[in-house]
């Protein structure tokens, strides 16, 4: 297996690799490319949704306790 950068693999005229000589690419070869970033848009935001929810109910438990 050799790893690749992504935006070099889809945007650079080259590819560079530190251990190997890296192998022209061809039409019809299959390239598995790993999901790089683990986190999408739609689970920071479900995760940022709910912190927000989380304290938003804190504040409204204080300050019913407090009253």
């Amino acid at each position: 297996m050799i790893l690749f950068n992504y935006n070099d693999l889809m945007w650079s005229d080259n590819l560079d690799s530190k251990y190997r000589k890296v192998p022209k690419i061809e039409p019809g070869d299959v390239l598995i490319v790993p999901g790089s970033p683990r986190l999408y848009f739609r689970d920071w935001f479900g995760i940022g949704l709910s912190i927000f929810s989380a304290l938003t109910q804190l504040t409204i438990l204080i300050l019913t306790l407090t009253k």
